[in-house]
């Protein structure tokens, strides 16, 4: 068992968009991304390591919204939460949510995702920021759609204050669940 998690764990690494953060996210690697081979060339000489990671949850954990199937929030809906509207869209070819309440309004290009079958959340790039950050409005199937963090993230109830309108800056690998 120990050896299967271990041979998992490898392929997660050699993953291409998993392993390394794409330039411009302001995330720091001292990876370059030529030096990854990629999970197919792993699966060459680790068939049976590579079968398992290819059918496990852990392929889809991050993907690049370009990915075909990568997204499956409904982004053609509109969510009234808190006294302000988000609103999931596609547009050009890729995927905007954008938070209103206020006055204030904050447009995000959607760059990826985080999870899959139980519950997708989005990491995006606010308009006129080069920083990736996690989203507040996650997609759950089993709840039936869009749900603001605190109704999945427990550590994010009503004591903290949190308010999903306002302009996220935290890198998104600093809440990453």
């Amino acid at each position: 068992m120990v050896a299967r998690l271990v041979a998992l764990l490898a392929f997660a690494a050699c993953a291409r968009e998993q392993a390394a953060p794409s330039a411009g996210t302001g995330s720091a690697t001292n990876t370059r991304r030529e030096d990854y081979v990629g999970p197919e060339a792993c699966g060459e000489c680790h068939a049976e390591q590579y079968a398992a990671w290819a059918n496990s949850l852990h392929r889809v954990m991050n993907a690049r919204t370009s990915e075909p199937g990568a997204v499956i929030g409904d982004f053609a809906t509109t969510l009234e939460y808190a006294g302000g509207r988000a609103t999931f869209a596609r547009e050009g070819g890729g995927y905007v949510m954008t938070l209103a309440k206020a006055g204030r309004r904050v447009r995000y290009r959607v760059t990826r995702t985080i999870g899959r079958r139980g519950l997708q959340e989005y990491v995006g790039i606010a308009d006129g920021s080069g920083d990736e950050v996690r989203l507040p409005f996650g997609w759950w199937p089993r709840g039936g759609g869009w749900f603001p963090q605190p109704y999945f993230d427990p550590w994010l109830g009503d004591e903290t204050g949190f308010d999903a309108y306002a302009e996220v800056t935290e890198p998104w690998a600093e809440r990453c669940p």
